[in-house]
């Protein structure tokens, strides 16, 4: 199935051949996102993740990405159906 590349405005580029967003029809799939701050920015993840979802959270998962580069602490990736 055919997609749409999604490259957000402003956003670094990634650091291999992939992009940050793919949308094969009415689904969206993110590419992780790092947490790019000295302090891993994982607190400051989770005080935005509750103001859009303060009751009921979706599931989530974060992935360990010191793989990566080892100044990467935390990766967030997901999975949207877009109405």
């Amino acid at each position: 199935m055919p997609y749409q590349p999604i490259v957000p405005k402003g956003s670094a580029p990634p650091l291999a051949p992939y992009s940050p967003g793919a949308k094969p029809g009415n689904v969206l799939y993110v590419s992780g996102t790092l947490a790019l701050d000295k302090d891993g920015d994982y607190a400051a993840m989770n005080e935005v993740y509750r103001e859009y979802f303060p009751a009921t959270p979706p599931a989530r998962y974060c992935i360990r990405a010191d793989l990566v580069k080892p100044e990467f602490l935390v990766e967030i990736s997901s999975i949207a159906h877009l109405a």
